[in-house]
């Protein structure tokens, strides 16, 4: 089974991420539900099925520019992961549920997005 969704914009990335953190905790408590509840509710609009076996995940990142550090922009993967968690659609995120996961990379000034592609059919190594 293959699915894919979107998130609309782009997500805070480690170095927004641990500027809240450091500024005040519940900051940066709101800004990690925030972002795990709209990757939760993007894959939910999306209709995304329950996967019962273990998953890989790609997330193709779709920036505007290439202002920011492809590491840092990454970092959001741990909001989309949870948000995965939190819809219902992994059991886990842990590494006996997400086996393994990929980056792409793409740029486009007028629609910056984040396409996740979730799949169970796990090739053997």
């Amino acid at each position: 089974m293959k699915a894919e969704f979107t998130i609309v914009g782009r997500m805070p990335g480690a170095n927004e991420y641990t500027k809240k953190n450091r500024s005040n905790y519940h900051a940066g408590a709101r800004m990690k539900r925030r972002e795990t509840e709209r990757a939760a509710w993007s894959a939910k609009a999306a209709h995304v099925p329950q996967f019962h076996k273990p998953v890989v995940i790609t997330i193709e990142w779709i920036e505007p520019n290439r202002k920011r550090d492809r590491d840092n922009i990454a970092f959001a993967k741990k909001f989309i992961f949870d948000g995965l968690k939190m819809a219902g659609i992994i059991r886990d995120d842990g590494p006996d549920y997400v086996v393994d996961f990929h980056n792409k990379w793409g740029y486009d000034k007028e629609n910056p997005r984040i396409v996740v592609t979730i799949t169970d059919e796990i090739e053997e190594q």
